[in-house]
């Protein structure tokens, strides 16, 4: 294993928990000088030439981190303080580091030829591996793809992970989470490794084990802007998949076919639509066959047999059941004239189309935004106190685009548009329980809206002045819809120049949907 003096941390994202990075300062540890005193030796503490002294290639440590301090002590005052070596199986009359490797480095750069050393015959892979890991984990000098690495080293030589906790001190759930970080894909060990992504986004990917697409496509953007963004789509196709589930199971216990490469409103030759699903319509039909609930889609396949067919389709990922036709539907749609449709349903058609491409296309954008934004808001609003500067980002802001949406008089503009507050929404940010505080003014006796009443404003009175006003500036921006997204006007673009200033990280995928669509030529 290759090691190197130097180790490049790359800044962590605002507002999100970096992975604590490598403490390089100590050399020895009170567990550490029990764990080696009175180990078995060939022989006793004794000078060894620096040049027959080899690092250890399963040493779970790849960076020695920066060794300046280190070598400037060693050059003033020498090494007080034994390396634990064991003999080189490869190189005959040489040694390997067990402890002692950032010791053995800056040992080199002062200038050093020989350092005190213990030489330990006696010592297994396995004991090798698990006290390299004990000197860097109590140091604190591993970085959670390190540990990860030599836990499964550890687990390769036949220690269990009950062993292993007990062994370093970990719990067994630490245990195990590292152990799945070990088996991620590559660019997502690196991200983590190298501070440029947390365990939190880490430990995301492992809900996806069961998915390797999806889990790699996101393995390619973690430690990158568009991660939270990919995530949180991920997670809505998942939710939406689990929310057809039932459906699926059905149509697999028929053997229904499923189809590839339908056209968006194309139909199969032969059959006739059964159903329309999709989980996120708000309001679904209880009758029919389009965009029905799930009870109704459920009623509908209690009938479905050999020849049915389904489909996933669309941006969005909605289902489509198919059904065979009869002889009748047949004939019929054979002698059906070809339709004359007037120009005002041709264009009525065309204007549906669009719009329902545009849900198609930005549904999902809608969504997981929507997700990524709370989440920053929410972020914001949980610390006792925004910052000056952002307190200025906001004062400034709002005045600016206040001003000038009350001069433009432009219902497209960023002025917020307090007609719009909705009271359930407003309970929902300031963490009023509305069904409680029914529940509690129930058994208090006293009318129930003025106990909401009075919860909203003690909320309101509560939250400092700043939030109150990023607050405001939510009620009259969120959510953007779909709708929002396909006609993105200034006010939404303006909306998201104050979340990117106070530290939101704009996805590619937002920035690109934010940019002004090209006059036609």
């Amino acid at each position: 294993m290759t090691t190197t003096t130097t180790a490049a941390k790359a800044p962590a994202k605002r507002g999100r928990r970096p992975v604590p990075a490598p403490d390089t300062t100590s050399t020895s540890t009170t567990g550490l000088d029990a764990l080696t005193t009175g180990a078995p030796t060939t022989a006793p503490s004794s000078l060894v030439a620096l040049d027959l002294v080899h690092p250890h290639p399963d040493n779970p440590r790849r960076d020695l981190g920066d060794l300046t301090e280190l070598t400037d002590s060693i050059r003033a005052h020498g090494v007080r303080q034994n390396l634990l070596l064991v003999p080189d199986p490869d190189q005959p009359g040489e040694y390997r580091t067990v402890i002692g490797h950032r010791r053995t480095a800056a040992a080199r750069l002062a200038g050093l030829t020989h350092l005190p050393a213990v030489v330990d015959d006696t010592l297994t892979p396995a004991e090798q591996l698990e006290l390299m890991l004990l000197e860097n984990i109590q140091r604190t000098d591993l970085t959670p793809v390190e540990e990860a690495d030599g836990y499964q080293g550890l687990l390769d030589l036949g220690v269990d992970v009950a062993q292993i906790s007990a062994r370093t001190g970990r719990s067994e759930t630490t245990v195990r989470s590292r152990l799945r970080l070990a088996m991620m894909p590559g660019p997502a060990r690196a991200a983590v490794h190298e501070h440029r992504a947390t365990l939190e986004d880490a430990a995301a990917l492992t809900d996806f084990d069961d998915d390797p697409d999806t889990q790699a496509a996101l393995a390619d953007v973690i430690g990158t802007d568009d991660f939270a963004y990919q995530l949180a789509a991920a997670q809505r196709r998942r939710t939406r998949r689990k929310a057809m589930e039932p459906l699926l199971k059905l149509l697999r216990a028929a053997n229904a076919v499923e189809l590839a490469d339908v056209d968006k409103d194309g139909v199969p030759a032969g059959l006739g639509r059964a159903l329309a699903y999709d989980p996120d319509v708000r309001m679904p039909s209880t009758h029919g066959t389009s965009w029905v609930t799930l009870e109704r889609a459920t009623e509908i396949l209690e009938e479905v047999a050999a020849g049915w067919a389904w489909a996933i389709r669309g941006f969005s990922g909605d289902l489509y059941v198919y059904r065979p036709q009869n002889l009748e539907e047949v004939a019929t749609e054979e002698a059906r004239p070809a339709p004359v449709d007037p120009p005002w349903l041709v264009a009525q058609r065309e204007r549906d189309a669009e719009r329902e491409a545009a849900r198609e296309r930005f549904a999902e954008l809608a969504d997981a935004t929507q997700t990524t934004r709370e989440d920053f808001v929410r972020g914001l609003l949980a610390r006792k106190q925004l910052t000056q500067a952002e307190q200025r980002e906001l004062l400034a802001f709002t005045g600016f685009e206040m001003l000038l949406g009350a001069w433009l008089d432009d219902p497209d503009t960023f002025a917020p548009s307090w007609q719009h507050d909705d009271p359930d929404r407003l309970e929902r940010w300031l963490g009023v329980d509305r069904d409680a505080i029914l529940a509690q003014a129930a058994d208090d006796e006293v009318d129930p809206e003025d106990a909401v009443d009075q919860a909203v404003r003690t909320a309101i009175a509560d939250t400092p002045p700043a939030h109150r006003l990023l607050l405001g500036l939510v009620l009259a921006n969120e959510p953007v819809t779909w709708q929002g997204w396909w006609r993105p006007y200034r006010g939404l673009r303006a909306w998201y120049a104050l979340l990117e200033s106070l530290g939101y990280v704009v996805s590619d995928a937002e920035r690109t949907a934010l940019e002004p669509e090209s006059p036609e030529p």
